[in-house]
């Protein structure tokens, strides 16, 4: 009969038999952060303007460290940095464009209704 063991020794700790195992960076596998970054960049395009952009500083603070701390999660800490400033610029078009610009044209949409009384004026 023949023996199966080649020759293991059950002292000696096993080794890996894919090879060495990677260095510690210091960065993680997951991609939690990442991907909240991404969510919070959309979140901040959709309803950001009403949040007063917290989302989109949320947005581009957990994309960078995303960047620095999961190394799995580059691209999305980098979306999530472009979003979360997309989000931004419109929160700033949103309240000194469009706002102002509603409500200029909800004032003028009263202008022909205020009647005007001149001293030219024809009987």
């Amino acid at each position: 009969m023949t023996d199966y063991n080649y020759n293991v020794n059950p002292q000696q700790p096993q080794q890996n038999p894919y090879g060495a195992t990677a260095p510690n960076t210091g960065k993680s596998d997951k991609r939690v952060l990442g991907m909240w970054g991404l969510w919070l960049g959309i979140g901040s395009i959709v309803i950001g303007p009403f949040l007063f952009g917290l989302l989109s500083v949320a947005a581009i603070v957990l994309g960078a460290i995303a960047i620095s701390k999961e190394s799995r999660s580059k691209g999305l800490g980098i979306w999530g940095i472009v979003l979360g400033a997309v989000g931004f610029i419109w929160m700033l078009l949103f309240w000194f464009v469009v706002v102002p610009l509603l409500i200029f044209a909800g004032l003028w949409m009263f202008v022909d209704t205020i009647p005007s009384y001149s001293y030219y004026t024809t009987f």
